[in-house]
């Protein structure tokens, strides 16, 4: 949290803090803080951490989380596929 009111767009920080808000069952929070970091990740790192990570699949019960997973194209992957500089 300390690092987050640095820099509240620290990725890492986001996604431990998901994670956190998972392990006390605060799924909504962590709903939105996955919401946060997909719209802020460009480069889709974020997106093969949180597919893959155990914790994460608690989420899928939500609609919200459905949807986030399933429209999430990162910027510089849907450039790339165009052709386009990122």
């Amino acid at each position: 949290m300390r690092l987050l009111q640095v820099d509240p767009h620290d990725q890492v920080a986001l996604y431990h803090l998901a994670m956190t808000r998972i392990e006390l069952g605060q799924y909504a929070a962590a709903v939105s803080l996955v919401e946060q970091i997909f719209s802020e990740d460009t480069v889709g790192n974020t997106v093969n951490l949180i597919r893959n990570n155990p914790l994460f699949r608690l989420l899928e019960s939500d609609a919200r989380y459905r949807r986030i997973m399933a429209l999430y194209r990162p910027t510089a992957a849907t450039a790339s596929q165009k052709g386009e500089a990122p």
